[in-house]
């Protein structure tokens, strides 16, 4: 009795046996078949899928179990975008295991953070400046989208000076300088979760931003063409100014009041001659000018002198 029970055991071994290897070889090995990697909505995870095929299915493993194998088919848990995954694929027979694995995974970014109009804007002084809203965004679930004020002209923030719901800066004389161009950007990426955006997530998105200057002063230089006597009775007043301060509109004035609205007046009167300057961005600034006389002699002549041979000078007989 004892005998057959070991015969029956050794064949049943041998049957066992037999399913995972055939002289040697490895005909019937677990395979991985219908590989599937599938994104999540936001682009943040991704899951692996697969069938497995073949081997011993009452059996099989997969390493790491990192998710749920029912039924052949192994569906994995949450992997962070952007990284790798490997998984063997296995039976109790250990025969030529198969292995599924890719380098990398980059899911698709939802994440949009739309166009800023690209129009430079200006503002006198402290006054706030408020530009356009960016349009064209979109926002997954763990979005969100604030507004930076920085130094950068592209799609990546420079220092960040200031950072919005809406698209509203005022200036800070702490970190900032009249006359130099920042930048509003659009920002769309995942919460923080103390009140900002993630600026490490891989699915943010930075627009590049508004051109925004706050302007305190204008960098003129005023040319007189020639002093007022005589000889010149008018004089024309020149003003040149940095090309990136056009247009400017022009009113100038003196005691007697507005004189002319043109860039360059001419002038009849020496004295003080005040300017307003006013960009197209309705900045204000005003300056003064002074225009001499000039030093010539130009008083009355009450006669005239004839020289006489003698060398006696006689009054002329034509002027008394």
């Amino acid at each position: 009795m004892n005998s057959m029970i070991s015969r029956l055991f050794a064949c049943m071994l041998l049957l066992a046996f037999s399913i995972g290897k055939v002289n040697g070889q490895c005909p019937n090995a677990p395979v991985a078949s219908n590989i599937q990697v599938i994104c999540d909505a936001v682009g943040e995870h991704y899951l692996v899928s697969f069938d497995i095929q073949g081997g011993d299915p009452a059996s099989y493993t997969v390493t790491p179990m990192n998710g749920i194998l029912d039924m052949g088919v192994f569906t994995s848990n949450p992997i962070p975008q952007g990284t790798v995954y490997t998984f063997i694929v296995d039976d109790d027979f250990h025969c030529n295991p198969d292995t599924v694995h890719q380098t990398m995974v980059i899911c698709d970014c939802q994440s949009d953070a739309g166009n800023m109009s690209l129009i430079p804007d200006a503002v006198c002084g402290t006054e706030s400046v408020v530009v356009q809203a960016a349009v064209g965004t979109f926002l997954d679930p763990n979005d969100m989208l604030l507004y930076y004020l920085h130094t950068n002209s592209g799609p990546i923030l420079g220092t960040i000076l200031g950072i919005n719901a809406s698209p509203s800066f005022g200036f800070d004389p702490n970190t900032m300088t009249g006359g130099t161009t920042y930048y509003i950007s659009s920002v769309v990426g995942n919460v923080n979760g103390q009140g900002g955006i993630d600026l490490n997530n891989p699915c943010l998105s930075i627009a590049p931003g508004t051109p925004v200057t706050w302007l305190f002063s204008l960098e003129c230089d005023f040319l007189v063409s020639n002093s007022i006597n005589c000889i010149n009775s008018t004089a024309t007043i020149a003003v040149d100014c940095l090309p990136d301060m056009l247009p400017l509109t022009y009113v100038w004035a003196n005691s007697n009041g507005i004189i002319s609205t043109s860039t360059n007046p001419v002038v009849t009167e020496s004295g003080t001659y005040f300017v307003t300057m006013t960009d197209a961005s309705g900045c204000s600034y005003i300056d003064s000018i002074s225009i001499t006389s000039g030093d010539l002699d130009c008083g009355n002549v009450l006669g005239r002198l004839t020289t006489e041979l003698d060398g006696n000078c006689t009054p002329d007989p034509g002027e008394n």
